[in-house]
């Protein structure tokens, strides 16, 4: 396992380990900002199944999306018109209503101690201002995987919750959940990547198609031209005369130029078409 991935299993576990009233005496210890409920901020917005999103929200109909592997939703994902731009608003969306949920339930409360307030704003990490709570050593990985950046607005998000800066608060969140949705989960960037992946494959298979026909009806003009050349070359009664003859020769040429047509179902109707059309091009 990735050790990013470990790293989110473990403090998840750590987590879920937790009873009802465990949670509340977390809630009502004096620890302030509050590390576990830090943790499910970051946890959640780190390992969001995005995968399970897309199939909600762009593959309603699906029936059978719940045993589709990740490789199929992909390939499923990947045919839908502006996959990518749908990709992208899905997640922006998905952050929203996190953040939305996320603000009704606080990180930190306002802090009356202004020794505490200044002790917390003031350390030189993020992981400096929390290593003197009860559950550092559970989330001290989980706090290391945030950029330096990510940690410094998260750091500074807290800081102002703490301050009574609701505002400035949640505007520091948001940047921040938008970030780590997007840009650090995991899921999505694989979601992404597949898709890139399944998308140049396709784009690939349509050139290589264009291309077979661009050739295919190059031959076709050029052996039309033949056709059309040994009919004026020849002598026949009619269009219909000469397509008779010219048949077995004309599809012969053909298939040595490597040209799909059927000669031998329809060839004497085509033929017979390109040499009445010459007539009348005279």
């Amino acid at each position: 396992m990735n050790s990013i991935d470990a790293v989110l299993k473990k403090a998840a576990e750590y987590q879920m380990q937790g009873t009802a009233e465990q949670l509340m005496e977390v809630w009502e210890n004096d620890e302030n900002p509050k590390l576990q409920f830090v943790a499910e901020f970051l946890i959640t917005a780190l390992s969001h199944d995005w995968l399970g999103s897309y199939v909600y929200k762009l593959l309603p109909n699906s029936e059978d999306s719940q045993n589709l592997s990740h490789n199929e939703i992909i390939e499923r994902l990947a045919v839908i018109d502006n996959i990518s731009d749908l990709v992208d608003l899905t997640a922006e969306d998905v952050a929203n209503l996190f953040f939305d949920f996320a603000t009704k339930f606080p990180l930190a409360a306002p802090e009356k101690n202004s020794r505490l307030l200044e002790k917390f704003t003031s350390a030189k990490t993020l992981s400096d201002a929390f290593k003197e709570h009860d559950q550092f050593q559970h989330y001290e990985d989980l706090l290391h995987l945030l950029e330096e950046r990510e940690a410094d607005i998260l750091h500074a998000a807290l800081s102002c919750e703490m301050a009574g800066l609701e505002k400035a608060a949640n505007t520091l969140k948001k940047e921040l959940t938008v970030s780590l949705f997007s840009s650090k989960n995991r899921s999505l960037q694989k979601i992404k990547a597949g898709l890139f992946e399944a998308i140049g494959k396709r784009n690939s298979v349509k050139k290589a198609a264009k291309a077979g026909n661009d050739s295919k009806h190059a031959i076709n003009r050029t052996l039309k031209a033949d056709a059309v050349k040994l009919y004026k070359a020849g002598k026949f009664h009619s269009a219909r005369h000469a397509a008779r003859q010219l048949l077995p020769q004309v599809a012969a040429i053909s298939e040595q130029r490597g040209s799909p047509l059927e000669w031998h179902t329809n060839g004497f109707d085509r033929l017979y078409k390109w040499l009445l059309a010459s007539d009348k091009d005279k």
